[in-house]
């Protein structure tokens, strides 16, 4: 038992190696196929040989393939691809060096972080990887190429193509090694985008197209087109599903929508065959639609590669067209049937085209105007303005202008021609058109006006000089008799002969109102009568109105009354001489023609506006005669009284209320006149000023000069009135001074040349020669800088400018006051002392250490002595006053007149609120000269003194700030 125990386990044992051998056999034969070399008969150390022999010859095959792959791996290393290895045994990826380049790892990093190159991976792109390796695990893919993103070290991504397979396996089939190479693939994607955006920028900018866009290649198959191609051809398709299709099948089938199907594929046919551009081809539909179609062949370097055929729908264009042709058929036969010649030329000039209305004006026939030039059949002296309209038309731009215009039979017509530039269909200019108005007719009456206008002129150019002459004859006796009865009434009179004296000084007194109303007149409607822009207060202006015209209401018994609304703001900008001139000759009428009863002024604030403004009603109220309806119609003529019997018992001249009406208008101001018979009068005026406060009112600072300067003075007086001379003898008389008479300006040159004077009195009208043209004699032949003060009768506008402008210093309108006459001379004296003295390089010295030259009483009475008021005027002044004497100083080296005439007018008040009185006249004095740009050495001496006084007033001023 023991035996066959043991022999049955032998045989056990030896059964199990010959089944093992046996499997070994077919294991080899599996593996080796039909090139197994051994019988399955031989003994195991024979199968162990053979093994042997085998796995030389296998590692023979490996080492050439090793030395392939390094080889090949050099290759792509060589042309800069990364090639990687993965083993799947040891969980390692091998790369090249190259690796380094594109991702700024190197293999060691891999080795060390078995994850890492996964964590390169874009996590995006990782579900491509995941299902590389599932197709490699479950047999379905033998090799692979995919496009995916790595993060670089430094966080940028870059594009790889990876392409790699596997080259060994297990025994189970699945892979153990892949290999494979990393190409940077970055800057093909990068250009591989940009050409799709080009090509889905070029797709939407088709398919937004209005236009048909088709698009084919060389066989004719469809590229591209859009929807409006398949709206327009009523193809029940997306312009996707056109592509590929025939486009010649596809004209055939679309050919009855056109009014010749026909002619439309044979055309079609011609151009493919000829592959030329063709632009704007017509097609008319059936429906009435009218195409346009463009066929433009695509050739890529000389290689003809396609055509795209363009549709566009221009009926409505074509419908426009023709309206405006018939549009401009109909204004033609509009412009010819209203007279209008129309005429259109090429851009040489070359008549295109004309109506038989212009044919009518130019006396040419049609045929004679067709082709000719304009400007040498038509033309007359209008060829430059002709050039300069063709530029404008250039342009593009339309006009009116007047031409003169040649007939064919030598005749000279005016035209009024309306010309516009002529475009063609493409926005190109062709030329220009022009419409013509004959206005021959319409010119020689607006000669006829010119030359009545400028009679017009000559007659009021006539009407000024006899007014000015008869200022001048009224004036200068006026002058005597006013001025005698002054030095008259000096003397020891009885009192009899002092009432006969008042009676001439009154009656002279009311011939000079007479006379101002004329001038004043006058002046309104020669348009010479300036309005003041000034601070005022108006109950000051009405309660001197009223206290004038007071002691001639006594006299009369009448009842004054004043009713002012305290509303009205106390300081208003505007005219307070014109209102106070209007104000006096309503209430001078109100008293002249009221004999019992009241004259009542009520002053009311109408109605507070936007910007600071205020609307004033004033009424004006008597009891007296009235006046009936029909008078009130003429009551603001000039001259106009009610009738003989009121002239005569009341006088006037009838043109007080003409002057009030033209004064009131020229203030933008309105007045109403109610009245009846016997019941009295009620005159009512809207005026409307801005509202202003105490630093916008006027200083009243007299430039009254110490008369004591006049004292020994040498006085030149040139006048030819032996009365005048008198008066002006007598005045001076009293002031010591030293009076040489000439009775022309001829007699005073031939005086000047043999002495000197310290002043010179010069009448302006005189005989055998005036004071102008002496005044420019003295200044330009003697030389001489003496002060001439001009002495005129005439009171018209512009008087005095043309003094100044003469040479002249000043000027004083006769009748004058003594006092006016004194002081002028005192102030010019005096100037001519401190000019003499700058102009000699002299030093003006005024020591810091010196009296105060400015004086802040004024500036205390308007503010009522506000400190902080006065303490910012005095900051303003020390801040403002140098820049502003610079900007004059620099202004007059560049001969800026305009600045230093504005900045002198801004500083003035400043000078004259704070009291410099070394100033106040020579900052008038600036202002006067710059406006008459007046470049002579006094306005800089005046500049020069200006500057240095104001400085000095600056540095006093810090002081006490």
């Amino acid at each position: 038992m023991e035996y066959i125990g043991v022999n049955s386990k032998l045989k056990s044992e030896v059964f199990q190696k010959e089944f093992s051998i046996k499997k070994l056999k077919e294991a080899i034969n599996d593996i080796e196929g039909n090139e197994a070399s051994f019988n399955e008969n031989e003994s195991l150390p024979e199968i162990i040989n053979y093994l042997h022999h085998q796995i030389d010859k296998r590692k023979e095959a490996e080492k050439i393939l090793q030395e392939s792959e390094l080889r090949m791996r050099h290759a792509l290393e060589t042309i800069g691809d990364n090639v990687w290895e993965y083993n799947k045994r040891t969980g390692e990826i091998f790369f090249s060096q190259c690796e380094n380049l594109l991702l700024g790892y190197v293999s060691a990093d891999y080795k060390t972080d078995t994850k890492l190159w996964w964590k390169c991976i874009y996590k995006e792109d990782r579900a491509k990887i995941k299902l590389r390796n599932e197709l490699y695990r479950s047999g379905l893919a033998e090799t692979h190429s995919l496009e995916y993103r790595l993060q670089h070290k430094d966080g940028t991504l870059k594009w790889v193509m990876d392409r790699g397979g596997i080259i060994e396996k297990g025994l189970d089939g699945k892979p153990l090694r892949i290999i494979g190479t990393l190409t940077d693939i970055t800057h093909l994607k990068e250009i591989e985008s940009e050409l799709s955006s080009s090509a889905n920028r070029l797709s939407y900018l088709i398919s937004s197209l209005q236009e048909g866009i088709l698009v084919s290649d060389a066989n004719g198959k469809v590229l591209l087109s859009n929807i409006e191609f398949c709206k327009m051809f009523s193809i029940d398709a997306s312009p996707e599903a056109l592509i590929g299709y025939n486009c010649i099948k596809g004209a055939q089938q679309a050919k009855h929508l056109f009014a010749d199907p026909e002619a439309f594929v044979n055309r079609m046919n011609e151009l493919l065959e000829k592959k030329e551009l063709c632009i704007g081809e017509e097609l008319n539909l059936t429906d009435g639609k009218i195409f346009q179609r463009d066929f433009i062949p695509i050739s890529i370097n000389d290689t003809y590669n396609g055509h795209l055929w363009k549709y566009t729908d221009i009926t409505e264009r074509k419908n426009t067209e023709n309206k405006i042709i018939r549009s401009e058929e109909k204004y033609r036969n509009i412009i010819a049937n209203m007279n209008l010649g129309l005429i259109e030329v090429d851009l040489n000039e070359n008549i295109q085209f004309a109506n038989q209305s212009f044919c009518n004006l130019s006396g040419y026939d049609l045929h004679e105007l067709i082709g000719a030039n304009s400007e040498n059949i038509l033309a007359t002296d209008s060829s430059s303005v002709l050039i300069s309209k063709n530029e404008l038309r250039r342009e593009g731009k339309s006009d009116a202008y007047e031409m003169k215009l040649k007939t064919k039979n030598g005749d000279e017509k005016w035209c009024l021609v309306s010309g516009a530039p002529k475009y063609n269909d493409k926005g190109e200019l062709i030329g220009s058109i022009g419409i013509h108005l004959d206005i021959s007719q319409q010119k020689k009456m607006e000669i006829d006006l010119i030359d009545a206008r400028e009679m017009a002129e000559h007659s009021a150019q006539a009407k000024e000089i006899f007014l000015a002459n008869m200022s001048h004859e009224v004036r200068t006796p006026m002058n005597a008799i006013l001025g005698m009865s002054k030095q008259l009434q000096k003397t020891s009179l009885t009192e009899k002969q002092s009432s006969l004296l008042n009676i001439i000084t009154s009656a002279g007194e009311n011939l000079l109102v007479v006379i101002n109303d004329v001038l004043d007149l006058s002046k309104i409607e020669a348009g010479k009568l300036t309005i003041e822009n000034i601070g005022f207060n108006l109950h000051e202006v009405v309660s001197r109105a009223m206290q004038v015209i007071s002691h001639r209401a006594e006299e009369k018994g009448l009842k004054l009354v004043v009713d002012f609304d305290n509303r009205i703001n106390k300081i208003l900008i505007g005219d307070p001489y014109r209102t106070n001139q209007i104000l006096l000759n309503l209430l001078s009428n109100a008293v002249k023609f009221t004999e019992k009863g009241f004259v009542k002024i009520e002053c009311k604030l109408f109605a507070n506006e936007k910007n600071n403004y205020q609307t004033i009603k004033l009424k004006v109220i008597d009891s007296g005669i009235g006046m009936d309806n029909e008078f009130q119609k003429h009551l603001f003529q000039k001259f106009v009284q009610e009738d003989k019997a009121i002239a005569r018992k009341y006088g006037g001249t009838g043109l007080g209320m003409s002057i009030c009406k033209q004064l009131i208008e020229l203030m933008n101001g309105t007045i109403l006149v109610s009245s009846r018979k016997d019941m009295g009068t009620t005159i009512e005026l809207e005026l409307s000023f801005e509202t202003g406060s105490v630093v916008d009112l006027p200083t009243e600072i007299s430039d009254v000069v110490n008369s004591e300067v006049l004292h020994s003075k040498k006085v030149l007086l040139v006048e030819d009135n032996e009365m005048n001379r008198l008066v002006a003898c007598e005045a001076l008389s009293h002031y010591h001074v030293n009076i040489t008479e000439a009775i022309n300006g001829l007699e005073a040159i031939e005086i000047l040349k043999r002495q000197s004077f310290d002043i010179i009195l010069m009448d302006v009208q005189m005989p055998v020669m005036d004071g102008y043209e002496a005044t420019d004699m003295i200044r330009k032949v003697l030389k001489i800088n003496t002060p001439i003060i001009a002495l005129t009768a005439n009171a018209i506008k512009g008087e005095s400018i043309k003094c100044i402008e003469a040479g002249m210093n000043d000027f004083i309108s006769k009748p004058f006051e003594e006092d006016d006459l004194v002081n002028i001379m005192a102030i010019w004296i005096s100037k001519k002392h401190i000019t003499s003295t700058i102009s000699n390089n002299a030093e003006i010295y005024i020591s810091s250490d010196s009296k105060t030259i400015y004086n802040l009483q004024h500036l205390k009475k308007i503010s009522r002595g506000n400190e902080e008021f006065i303490l910012k005027m005095k900051k303003l002044f020390i801040t403002q006053i140098p820049v502003s004497v610079n900007e004059i100083k620099n202004a007059f080296a560049v001969k800026n007149f305009e600045v230093v005439k504005t900045t002198a007018h801004k500083i003035k008040p400043i000078i004259e609120n704070l009291g410099i009185e070394e100033l106040i006249s020579d900052i008038r004095d600036i202002e006067i000269m710059a406006l008459e740009q007046n470049d002579n050495s006094e306005l800089a001496i005046l500049i020069e003194k200006a500057g240095f006084i104001l400085s000095v007033a600056v540095e006093q001023m810090k002081k006490e700030v």
